[in-house]
């Protein structure tokens, strides 16, 4: 028998329909029964026991009754092998009917059962490896599925891709709300499906509710209200953590969370907590709510955020409410409390605030005395409320609260129902546990002020104690016969624990980091788990003659002098690491039980586990001293062994088949490794700094990681003629020559970086996994890099012997790191992107070349020899194949100009291109082939003549030509640079004319000139024409004139738009007259004008004017008296001029920074100065 279970609409029928249309051919009797639930009621079990015999055995005879069928069958139908599907049972009389036995049929035969409710299977005998979850619909099959009933096609239709998914996420991968929203929207408009959408944001979907409810209807009306509980208060908590909210409200959780996960309504997780379906969420909601859908203070759970505020602000609340859960809270808790003195019936409330709030004093405090369970995490009182009775509170949990008593002042209020407090990370410092005498749990982690523990009366039911972190000195066994767990891990203050009489019960004690320095084991025989971990002080253990039920024992870090273990049988897990005085180990005569062994940091020298054939885990790291190690002579359960930085020279594992990871790292005498003869489970193998010289590992198929770095003497790898499993390899500083990786397609790490002698790499033929390969300092000469399309890094720095590396475009997309530094073409090439700021958008490059003699690979080569520095940078998230481009015209120092030509121009999607050097022949002569760029700069010693091709890069935003020293002049059609908006000529010292046509470049915004001496000597006819020219630019933004241009044009004024303006001119006496009509002008810049006599009056006519600098305007002595004007100055620079004092009327400039140095700024009347740089005391600076 074969059992489907699953959430109802989830497929079960559907995915049973095809099992038996697909196999039913193979059987001699086949029936499909369904809809069982449904039929049975009344006396359908007696017709569908006559369907099964009229499909099987077309026997159409009368069954009188229930009794008599099941006869019928039984006898009839043990010689046909048949297949019968039972669908949508729920009740386990319907199984006995129609399938008792499995002796009613031939062997061979098959009954399939569908159901919400796994305990009817369970029931009937079926095992559970018969019993299968349906899964739901993955994304895309529902997306497929939903097409199929909404556009009779496969793949959505253009335009209603968004809106399908948004049907298709609300479904979350259930077929019947796929298939009924897919007819419904079949043949309707977009915006009738909008419309649609939209409805199901309030009204769910009927015909899925109705399915659903189905399987809430067979439940218990108590199984009922712990489901609701669930669905609306408790999704996402663990079970425990929900097992003890519903008892405290006076539920049997255990079995009930049992039914619900069997009924296919929830799912428990060890890492989600309580889960289920969206739909089975809003059937629970719609429960809920359908009878009062707009009166949510009539409702009895509250979930929904906003509507609790509503209820509380406005004073709405009711006896009908039982439970709230209130999160991401912003009331204050005034206005809570004041809102819950209406529930008269509350019995459940978890408050989580937004922001925590801290009230000394609770003059408003109000709390229901119905309630069972309290969860107020960050509970701002000090104490709780004088007049909350809590004579039914049983859960009390108030994490990360201000509480630091339970009752104001004297008062002593017996908590009798009290079962389980936790005030993790509160206030509280002392607390008496005689006022909750049926407590069970007790948990103050992390109560640092948390000092004593009052016991004055025996706590029988206590079974769980946690004070972690706390300074609580010492406790007292005796008085908790039934403790189960005590943990005192990290109470640094505790120095003694009581153990009177026997604490049969027992099992967990943490004791970590405490200042204990003994212990006597023998009053607590069954002690499972004890963790002394960091207890530096300790140095006593007595054990128990017997220690029977002991699995786990950690003294990491303690200073106990021997131990002894004979009597621990059942002993799994012993930590003595970091023990440093430790140099023996005494296990029992057997350990058959020891599961994982850490001696690390000891000083065991030998070692014998001839006794432990189940061991897993062995860690001996950094033991110094250890030499030899004995294995049983089967250790079959074995899977990871650590003998990090130990003396052991060789190993056998010969019977550790199992085993999965082992490290000799830093075992440097380590020098031969017998492995099984098969060793199909090792993924891990770390022999990095070892003495081996050679390795077969010819028998480990599943090998992921394998270091031999600083492996000094190894020279050969046998690899499995398939490893199919390998990632990672690490040859770094060996002596391999050569490497061979064919069958590893799977690989996605290589590093032979240091491995001077390799010579030959052969990569897998596919290598699609492939993201790192280091080859620093190796002698590889050719790498072909054409089937690794996800290659991130790239580290070839120092491969002098390096000439090509065969990249196809596209096979370098994914590359974010390439180091050719080193390589006979490239002095320095670096491509990293790792460090890109996010909004970085464009692509840029700078090379930087120079001539070289010879190349040292091809001496008689009669071709140029050139040597570059390159730096490239693109987008993360972009690739041009430019990488590849730049790499593709080889990599010795022998250079093809014209495939150098080529790369460069057929570089995609380039924003900015520098080119520097001494050599002038290295500039492309098809530049205006790279349409993208908007900036390019020439830095060419040599160059006299500017290629032609420049003037035709219609996209060209900045030119700038700097030490340019034979450059005479530009192209006389500059002017068809027409989108250009920034020229600067920088040290081009040969340069004597720019042509007039300048002025015909509209797009002109920004223009510097800066020591280009001959445009000083040019003669005044020259001159004024290319000043004038300037002057015509009326869309100008900035212009910048340095050096020894003796004037300033005197239409300066015509530059309408000019915001900056630069006139760093050594030889400039007076400023023109038509500055002061440069209306826009925020920034004036005169510093280093030496030959600058005054600042004119006009000046002052600057309304916009923001920055003045006259920084080294030796002659300046004095600002014009009407300074003030400028009313829009927030800055100006005075160091190095003569200016000491300054015009009365500059003090109305509030917010004025004036810069200068010491000296001058006390000398124009300032006393209290800034530092422009704290502490470096070199630059000061007031403000008005």
């Amino acid at each position: 028998m074969i059992g489907i279970k699953g959430i109802g609409g989830g497929g079960k029928t559907t995915l049973a329909r095809a099992i038996f249309d697909h196999i039913s051919i193979w059987f001699e009797g086949k029936s499909f029964v369904e809809n069982v639930r449904e039929v049975s009621k009344g006396s359908g079990l007696k017709e569908l026991q006559k369907q099964i015999l009229l499909d099987v055995l077309n026997d159409k005879s009368i069954v009188e009754n229930i009794s008599d069928g099941k006869n019928r069958m039984k006898n009839l139908m043990r010689g046909k092998k048949v297949l019968v599907v039972l669908d949508d049972v729920d009740h386990i009389n319907q199984l006995e009917a129609l399938a008792g036995d499995i002796t009613w049929f031939k062997p061979g035969s098959r009954i399939i059962i569908t159901t919400r409710d796994e305990q009817v299977l369970v029931a009937h005998g079926v095992h559970s490896y018969n019993i299968h979850d349906v899964s739901l619909l993955s994304h895309e099959e529902a997306n497929c599925l939903f097409s199929r009933y909404a556009l009779m096609r496969v793949i959505p239709n253009q335009g209603y891709e968004e809106l399908s998914r948004k049907v298709v996420n609300y479904a979350a991968g259930l077929p019947l709300t796929i298939k009924v929203l897919g007819s419904h929207l079949c043949g309707r408009s977009e915006r009738e499906w909008e419309d649609a959408l939209e409805r199901l944001k309030t009204i769910p979907l009927k015909e899925t509710l109705e399915i659903l409810e189905l399987s809430y209807n067979g439940l218990e009306n108590d199984q009922k209200e712990i489901f609701l509980d669930v669905v609306c208060i408790l999704k996402g908590e663990m079970k425990d953590e929900a097992i003890r909210i519903l008892e405290s409200c006076g539920f049997r959780a255990h079995i009930g969370l049992s039914v619900l996960e069997q009924k296919s309504l929830i799912t428990v997780s060890s890492t989600d907590g309580l889960r289920f379906h969206d739909h089975i969420e809003e059937m629970g909601w719609n429960i809920v709510r359908r009878l009062h859908p707009h009166e949510p203070s009539r409702h009895n759970r509250l979930w929904i955020k906003e509507e609790i505020e509503d209820i509380l602000v406005n004073e709405l609340g009711t006896e009908a409410t039982r439970s709230i859960r209130l999160n991401d809270a912003v009331l204050h808790t005034k206005i809570i409390m004041k809102g819950l003195r209406k529930m008269k019936e509350l019995r459940f409330l978890f408050v989580n605030p937004r922001y925590k709030t801290w009230e000394h004093h609770g003059v408003h405090q109000y709390l229901p005395d119905t309630l069972q369970s309290l969860n107020w995490r960050g509970y701002p009182y000090i104490y709780l409320p004088k007049s909350f009775q809590a004579n039914k509170l049983v859960n009390l949990e108030m994490v990360g609260g201000k509480i630091s008593e339970l009752w104001e002042g004297s008062e002593r209020k017996v908590l009798n129902k009290l079962r389980f407090l936790d005030l993790t990370c509160s206030k509280l410092s002392t607390l008496d546990l005689s006022m909750t005498p049926h407590l069970e749990k007790l948990n103050l982690l992390g109560c640092y002020k948390f000092s004593e523990l009052q016991m004055s009366v025996a706590c029988p039911k206590l079974k769980f104690v946690n004070l972690y972190g706390s300074m609580v000195r010492n406790f007292n066994l005796g008085l908790t016969p039934n403790l189960e767990t005590l943990g005192l891990l990290g109470c640094k203050e505790f120095v003694k624990l009581h153990v009177p009489v026997k604490c049969p019960n027992l099992k967990f004690l943490h004791l970590a980091y405490s200042k204990m320095s003994n212990l006597n084991l023998g009053m607590i025989p069954h002690l499972e788990e004890l963790q002394f971990s960091g207890a530096g002080g300790f140095v006593e253990l007595l054990m128990p003659v017997e220690c029977p039920n002991l699995k786990s024992l950690n003294l990491n870090g303690s200073m106990v002098s021997n131990l002894n273990l004979g009597m621990t049988p059942h002993l799994e897990m012993l930590d003595l690491s970091n023990w440093t005085e430790f140099v023996e180990l005494e296990l029992p005569v057997e350990c058959k039980n020891l599961k994982s062994l850490n001696l690390s940091g000891s000083k065991v020298s030998k070692l014998n586990l001839g006794m432990t054939p189940h061991l897993e885990e062995l860690h001996l790291v950094g033991c110094n001293e250890f030499v030899e190690f004995n294995l049983p002579f089967e250790c079959r359960n074995l899977k990871s062994l650590n003998l990090s930085g130990s003396k052991v020279s060789n190993l056998n594992l010969g019977m550790t088949p199992h085993l999965e990871t082992l490290d000799l790292s830093k075992c440097n005498e380590f020098v031969e490794l017998y492995l099984p003869v098969e060793c199909p489970n090792l993924k891990s193998l770390n022999l990095s700094g070892s003495k081996v010289g050679n390795l077969n590992l010819r028998m480990t198929p599943h090998l992921q990681t394998l270091d031999l770095s600083k492996c000094n003497e190894f020279v050969e790898l046998h690899l499995p003629v398939e490893c199919l499993s390998l990632k990672f390899l690490y040859l770094c500083g060996s002596k391999v020559s050569k490497l061979n990786l064919g069958m590893t397609p799977h690989l996605e790490e290589l590093r032979l970086e240091g491995c001077n002698e390799f010579v030959e790499l052969h990569l897998p033929v596919e290598c699609s996994n492939f993201k790192f390969l280091d080859l620093r300092d190796t002698k590889v000469g050719n790498l072909n890099l054409g089937m690794t399309p996800h290659l991130e890094t790239l580290n070839l720095q120092g491969c002098y012997c390096l000439q090509k590396i065969h990249a196809p475009v596209g096979c370098l997309k994914k590359l974010v790191y390439l180091n050719l530094t080193g390589s006979l073409r490239f002095k320095h090439f670096l491509i990293d992107k790792r460090y890109l700021y996010p909004h970085f958008s464009m692509a840029k490059l700078e090379l930087t070349v120079e001539s070289v003699d010879i190349c040292p690979l091809h001496p008689n080569n009669n071709l140029p020899k050139f040597q570059f520095q390159c730096k490239y940078a693109e987008p993360v998230s972009s690739w041009s194949g430019n990488v590849e481009k730049l790499i593709s015209f080889g990599l010795c120092a022998c250079t093809n100009l014209e495939s150098f030509s080529s790369s460069i121009s057929g570089l995609q999607d380039l924003r900015e291109l520098t080119l520097n050097g001494s050599i002038s022949e290295v500039v492309p002569k098809d530049l205006w082939q790279i349409e993208s760029l908007e900036k390019l700069i020439l830095c060419l010693k040599e160059i006299k003549h500017l290629p032609n091709s420049i003037c035709m890069m219609k996209h060209l935003k900045s030119l700038e030509l700097k030490s340019c020293w034979l450059l005479e002049q530009l192209t006389m059609d500059f002017d068809r640079l027409q989108c250009l908006e920034e020229l600067r000529l920088t040290d081009c010292i040969q340069l004597r004319d720019i042509p007039n046509s300048v002025r015909n470049m509209k797009c002109l915004r920004h223009l510097h000139i800066s020591y280009c001496s001959q445009v000083k000597e040019l003669p005044k006819e020259n001159l004024e024409p290319l000043l004038s020219s300037i002057c015509g630019l009326q869309h100008f933004r900035e212009l910048t004139l340095e050096g020894g241009i003796p004037e300033v044009p005197k239409d300066l004024y015509r530059l309408e738009s000019l915001e900056k303006l630069s006139l760093r001119m050594e030889e400039l006496k007076h400023l023109p007259d038509s500055i002061c009509m440069m209306k826009y002008l925020k920034s004036l810049d005169l510093s280093y004008c030496r030959s600058l006599q005054d600042i004119p009056d006009n000046i002052c006519n600057l309304k916009c004017l923001e920055n003045l600098d006259l920084r080294q305007c030796i002659r300046v002595e004095n600002l014009p008296e009407e300074f003030g004007r400028l009313e829009s100055l927030k800055k100006i620079y005075i160091n190095g001029t003569g200016i000491r004092s300054l015009p009365q009327s500059i003090y109305q400039l509030k917010g004025l920074r004036i810069n200068g140095s010491r000296e001058e700024l006390k000398s124009c009347g300032f006393e209290s100065l800034k530092e422009v740089i704290p502490g470096f005391n070199l630059r000061w600076y007031v403000e008005l």
